[in-house]
């Protein structure tokens, strides 16, 4: 991968200030950083991985991450800048995004208009028809890794972490079983799927902003995979009474099981839910104040434990 880093021992501090942990997942920790000796001080994510306790495989899998986020430019992509490599640590330098998630805009707003997720799907679908086209799947599609650009939580949405990512091919079916409970395809779980999958993850995702509860609940991971394999979706007419008749033919064609009947990123993109996005009709259909209040109940347990996970974090690298 040709980016800016220098050579392999190349030591990212002479470099880079560190600031706050904000992630961290299977690979590592994530970092707010800015450049020494450059003003103004303009942060960026660093992704720092240990060397210590990965296999061969895991970096295996760490070096096609790298050249999937070094081919990618699109502007609802989080952009991928250089690498450094020294003795213990490999890090990636990525763009960062300021905003919340869009889970926690809409429900600091108090509204929420089906608008409002038509533009946000709509730029979730187009990053990642540009993705499925370079056959790259993102396989992690979900509210959190959807964020505003700014912190006044306005301009672009980005699409994060492709920590899960990988490039598929037609022929070779993937068969990881990854992704987070409420969004993950059918077909993941059965371990051989493709790019599809993406578009089941878009279909959850507007049935959670739109009606306040995910397609399939239970009370822990088993239960929840259990039945998104072996119930079909529902959609109780009381949860969708103020849904157009347009969204919900989309999801309908999105959370197919069988992913050969599923839409494909493009035929999605040209949905007649998109084409009627700007009607007037839209921009007055405010959705059920009960929308929020069970987004607010649905996020409330899982932000708790994150916000606590991220106060020790910091906390530990500071001694």
């Amino acid at each position: 991968v040709h980016t800016e880093g220098g050579s392999l021992w190349k030591d990212i501090r002479s470099v880079y200030k560190f600031k706050d942990v904000i992630g961290g997942g299977h690979f590592g920790t994530v970092r707010l950083g800015y450049k020494k000796n450059v003003e103004p001080k303009k942060l960026y994510a660093i992704k720092s991985i240990s060397k210590k306790n990965i296999t061969d495989k895991d970096l295996d899998e760490m070096v096609k991450e790298v050249e999937i986020l070094s081919t990618l430019d699109h502007p609802n992509l989080i952009k991928f800048l250089e690498t450094y490599n020294d003795e213990y640590y490999f890090h990636i330098v990525m763009e960062v995004a300021k905003g919340k998630d869009v889970f926690d805009k809409i429900i600091e707003e108090g509204n929420l208009s089906e608008n409002t997720v038509a533009h946000i799907a709509f730029k979730v679908v187009s990053a990642l028809l540009y993705c499925h086209k370079k056959g790259i799947c993102h396989r992690d599609i979900k509210p959190e890794n959807i964020l505003f650009e700014h912190e006044t939580n306005e301009g672009e949405i980005k699409l994060i972490d492709f920590g899960l990512s990988r490039k598929y091919n037609a022929q070779e079916k993937m068969n990881t079983v990854l992704g987070t409970p409420y969004y993950v395809a059918p077909e993941v779980l059965q371990g051989s799927y493709d790019e599809k999958c993406d578009i089941w993850s878009v279909g959850a995702f507007i049935y959670i902003m739109l009606c306040g509860e995910p397609p399939f609940n239970g009370k822990n991971n088993n239960a929840i995979f259990k039945r998104i394999l072996n119930e079909d979706v529902t959609y109780p007419p009381e949860k969708f009474k103020n849904a157009s008749d347009e969204v919900m033919d989309l999801m309908k064609k999105c959370l197919v099981k069988n992913p050969q009947k599923r839409l494909s990123a493009e035929e999605v993109m040209s949905h007649k839910w998109f084409t009627s996005v700007y009607n007037e009709v839209h921009n007055k259909n405010r959705l059920d104040p009960n929308v929020l209040t069970n987004l607010k109940e649905f996020s409330f347990s899982d932000k708790i434990q994150k916000m606590a996970l991220k106060f020790l974090i910091n906390q530990m690298e500071e001694k």
